[in-house]
């Protein structure tokens, strides 16, 4: 029940304001503030100040101490310790706090159920101010937490603060809750006094007290940047004494609790875990350095650098002083420069320029720059250095804000964006982060639009045609409750003309999302861009927007890998290679001397290592590099390869390194055929009928047709007996039935490596096809000039189905003379060529495609066919169902993919491994072990598992990636699932 009730009560008004109607946007935005912003306070008003004892100058937190409860809305002090009101658990609770260790003493229930925003200690006893619009003053027993009386509040309520000058009680009052405030002086019974207009001086007056040292009255102002004043009251309207911001902003958010003991004020906030110490004694000499203009946190290598900063007297005497300026490097001191201040007045500030430049810094390294102020006789050394360190680098930053979040933005319906329009210094630049500033904690009415934090995304748009064109990078983010609530990503993207734009992609309609951050005024108008209903056009709100972006540009070196050339993502294995990569030079000098390496890993370990050195790269160059010989392992092996250069002068590391995947693959030219019995055509590879045959996997991995398909996404199976050849395709890649899904079976069967002539139609292509009508075999004669036959149906017996959420095929090719058969016996050797192809896809995806060296152009032609040897079709004399051989460790494709409740995947231990130990483990994107399905031994053999979606404390893990790792007997292999929530 805090200040979000007040703002959504006017929000009809302020999209008046934002001017988008509906006749305007097919959207609408929803801005919190007025035209110009929040409402403008005046400085320090000199005009009417009566003489007091000393000006306050200094006011810094000398101490904190930790905060009982939760939701703090009031602090006390009667002289000893200190009272602090909380909201957290109704009815209102009151702490009693020893002021050396924030340790509760006592705690108060008190009878009052309500929202309180004020507390003060008057008389002996405690007094309580309710927020309500009838609001209530509450007499407190300061031993019991009874209720001793009470009264109405004065004024037009929503009372928010309540503080004592010693004889009278003092309670805000913001007229119903609008931005514009009164003071009203009470007796104890309720009558006013008198009363003083604050409204010129504070926005959202929270907490108050009266220091009786310094004759004035401080406010808590729940403002832009949650101040605190000192108000001269004296008058009918209030006078702004000085102004406030501690020390690093320590307040987190609403400041809603303030006191004093008349040497210190004490501060405490709605959401926070502490209550600070804050020094309110003015010096008689203090000067400090109150920032660092240049350099900032970047620093352009190789050029001289001007060390500028602003200092200021806080004292109460005119001071003249020296300033110091220091640059390290590694904890040694490079620079030194001062100046001198003549007669710097009470209270001003002046800008020191260090006359001697620092030259060169060196890309890639960090400074710690030093300016600090040296006055005989300072009262308060603690203020007088500031500090910055910079790195030397060509990154701009590139903002149209001021950097102080005044109003915030968010449009009624999501899918609408945000964006800035930034211009390059030069080209190529590069995009390394993007931060957009998003309403949170410590800032101007939060929260709102709604106080949970909610998922949007920042995007970086090229340029087409004078606006946004397309999108080159998008990352989804969540802000945090930490203010200053910037929230970053990191696209590195290259521009390499015209403009781009960063942006803020609100994803959820209004109100559940986030209000984007803006300053107080629009001075950049044509910079500031919004996607409204599709529709880009340039949108200004209250202020410009709070999107920045850190752009690069070439650095002096700048050496990296380009590509990995070799290994491939398939391997033959046994066969010899050497890993090659391309590297450039975009920095903009020669590099000289650096190194480049491979790196291969196997289920981990270490497998090879091998480092190039590169004498000379010209900038804007490329070379490839080649590296020793290396030879993968056995079949189905996962290979994690690591490109990566090392170059000392070179500062950018993102670009170093390149990583890829490996997998070995045993081709096999040759397909022997076993003697099996006749399995039922039925399009199901059922355990037992084919187990006399040879598995051979015919996947297509060298990408010949289509999308590359790993290891496992076709298998063939191949036997015969003395009439006829058998053939099984078990198609994992192809996880639907469409019609016209098919495998081809093109033969030579005299193996003479040629076609015969047109006319001649005894060899040619077999074709098993299903569709939702029925699935049949086709022949197509295949001839020496290229020419095709017309294909006719054949009787063969086939089948296909789906019966694990994958294809399966079957046929059965007769021996003979005539031409649909295969003219070739026992014992014979026929050339060969198979296909499988999913038409799912636009033209037809092939999963399956061996021999796996033919190219697409050479399919027709058997010189390139691969070899089939049939067996002598004898010594089997029953169909005994067996256990079919298993010749390699085989990890099969999890079905289905992606999943939501559960998914199932197969895998293989083969026959010569006996008892193998073997692991199957889930891992996320981030490499951590989710669940554990299997580690132990086991016997040669198909195996099933599956995996619920679980940890290995049975809890549900959120969607997103995953991994499939299966390890055994020195063979590793990977599969991505894929888990929707």
């Amino acid at each position: 029940m805090r200040k979000l009730f007040v703002y959504t009560a006017t929000a009809v008004l302020l999209l008046a304001w934002a001017g988008v109607c509906a006749a305007d946007f097919a959207a609408k935005a929803f801005t919190h503030g007025s035209t110009g912003g929040a409402n403008p306070r005046p400085g320090n008003v000199t005009a009417g100040h009566r003489t007091r004892p000393a000006i306050l100058q200094v006011f810094d937190v000398v101490d904190s101490i930790p905060a009982p409860g939760d939701l703090h809305m009031g602090l006390a002090w009667d002289g000893t310790y200190l009272w602090m009101a909380t909201n957290e658990t109704p009815p209102i609770r009151i702490y009693k706090i020893d002021p050396a260790t924030g340790a509760a003493v006592d705690t108060l229930i008190t009878s009052v159920g309500s929202f309180v925003l004020g507390l003060t200690y008057l008389n002996g006893s405690l007094w309580l101010q309710e927020w309500q619009t009838t609001g209530t003053t509450y007499q407190i027993d300061p031993t019991n937490g009874s209720t001793i009386s009470s009264f109405v509040s004065p004024g037009d309520i929503w009372s928010r603060g309540l503080a004592n000058d010693g004889t009278f009680l003092w309670i805000a009052d913001t007229r119903g809750g609008s931005n514009i405030g009164i003071l009203h002086q009470v007796d104890t019974l309720g009558s006013t006094q008198r009363t003083v207009d604050i409204g010129s001086v504070i926005n959202w007056p929270m907490g108050m007290t009266y220091n009786q040292t310094t004759d004035s009255m401080w406010l808590n102002d729940n403002g832009p940047n949650n101040d605190v004043n000192e108000l001269d009251i004296s008058g009918a309207v209030a006078i702004l004494v000085s102004e406030h911001t501690p020390p690093g902003n320590p307040m987190a958010d609403t400041p809603e609790g303030l006191t004093n003991d008349g040497t210190f004020l004490w501060y405490t906030d709605h959401y926070g875990s502490w209550i600070w110490k804050i020094n309110i004694t003015p010096f008689e000499h203090d000067v400090k350095t109150e920032e660092i203009h240049t350099p900032s946190t970047i620093v352009t290598p190789g050029g001289p650098v001007t060390i500028e900063a602003r200092v200021r007297n806080s004292g109460e005497n005119m001071e003249s002083f020296t300033v110091w300026a220091e640059v390290e490097s590694l904890s040694v001191q490079i620079y030194q420069d001062s100046e001198s201040i003549t007669d710097l007045a009470a209270g001003d500030t002046a800008l020191v320029t260090f006359s001697v430049t620092w030259d060169a810094p060196v890309e890639g390294n960090t400074y710690l720059v030093r300016v600090f102020t040296d006055l005989v006789g300072d009262m308060l050394p603690a203020n007088d250095t500031a500090e910055v360190v910079t790195f030397a680098t060509f990154t701009e930053k590139m903002c149209i804000d001021d950097g102080t979040m005044v109003n915030a933005h968010a449009w009624w319906d999501g899918g609408n964006i945000w964006a800035v329009r930034y211009t390059p210094s030069e080209y190529p630049a590069y995009v390394d982060s993007v931060q957009v500033y998003i309403l949170s904690g410590g800032d101007p009415y939060y929260p709102w639009p709604d106080p949970t934090h909610q998922p949007f995304v920042i995007e970086v748009w090229d340029e087409a045609g004078g606006q946004p064109g397309s999108v080159l990078f998008g990352d989804t983010v969540l802000a945090d409750d930490i203010p200053p609530s910037w929230v970053m990503a990191y696209p590195d993207v290259e521009i390499t003309s015209g403009d781009f734009w960063p942006t803020h992609h609100q994803l959820n309609d209004n109100p559940a999302c986030e209000g984007m951050g803006v300053d107080a005024s629009v001075n950049y108008a044509s910079q500031n861009w919004g996607r409204i209903g599709g529709i880009w056009q340039q949108y200004s709100p209250a202020g410009d927007l709070m999107i920045c972006a850190y752009v690069r540009y070439r650095g002096l070196y700048d050496v990296g890998p380009v590509s990995i050339d070799s290994p491939g993502r398939i391997v033959e294995s046994g066969i010899p290679l050497n890993p090659m990569a391309t590297v450039g030079n975009q920095g903009r000098l020669t590099a000289y001397g650096f190194q480049v390496a491979c790196r291969i890993d196997s289920a981990g370990q270490q497998v090879y290592l091998d480092t190039v050195t590169v004498d000379s790269l010209d900038s804007d160059s490329i070379a490839q590099v080649t590296f020793s010989s290396w030879t993968p392992g056995p079949p189905l092996n996962d290979y994690d390869v690591t490109m990566y250069t090392t170059f000392t002068s070179d500062p950018r590391f993102s670009n170093d390194t390149l990583y890829s995947i490996a997998s070995s693959f045993q081709l096999m030219p040759i397909l022997y055929s076993p003697p099996g019995v006749t399995p039922t055509f039925d399009g199901l590879i059922e355990p037992g009928e084919w187990a006399d045959a040879n598995a051979y996997d015919i996947s297509d991995v060298f990408q010949k047709k289509g999308e590359i398909n790993f290891p496992g996404s076709a298998i063939l199976y191949v036997m015969n007996d003395l009439n006829q050849v058998y053939f099984a395709i078990d198609a994992q890649f192809d996880s639907t039935r469409t019609d016209f899904d098919r495998i081809g079976i093109a033969f030579d069967d005299n193996r003479d490596d040629a076609y015969p002539a047109p006319g001649d139609d005894s060899e040619g292509l077999l074709t098993l096809y299903y569709t939702s009508l029925l699935d049949f075999v086709s022949y197509t004669s295949l001839h020496s000039d290229g020419s095709q036959g017309s294909p006719y149906g054949v009787n063969f017996q086939a089948g296909t189905a789906l019966p694990a959420g994958h294809e399966q095929y079957e046929l059965a090719v007769p021996f003979g003379s005539l031409d649909e058969r295969l003219d070739a016996s026992p014992l014979d050797t026929v050339g060969l060529h198979i296909f499988v192809a999913d038409s799912t896809v636009d033209g037809g995806e092939y999963g399956g495609w061996w021999f796996q060296s033919v190219e697409p152009n050479q399919w027709d032609e058997p010189a390139y066919y691969g070899d089939l040897v049939l067996s002598d079709g004898v010594g089997v004399t029953e169909a005994v169902p067996q256990r079919r051989r298993i010749v390699n460790y085989r990890l099969g494709q999890n079905f289905p993919n992606p999943f939501s409740d559960l998914t199932v995947f197969e895998y293989a231990i083969p026959d010569f491994a006996t008892n193998a130990h073997a692991s199957v483990r889930i891992y996320d994107a981030a490499g951590r072990v989710v669940r554990t399905l299997l580690d132990n031994d086991q016997a040669p053999g198909n195996y099933k598992l599956l995996w619920t979606g679980t940890d290995d404390s049975g809890a549900k893990v959120a969607g997103g990636t995953y991994f499939l790792r299966f390890i055994s007997g020195g063979f590793t292999a990977t599969r991505r699932l894929v888990l929707i929530r």
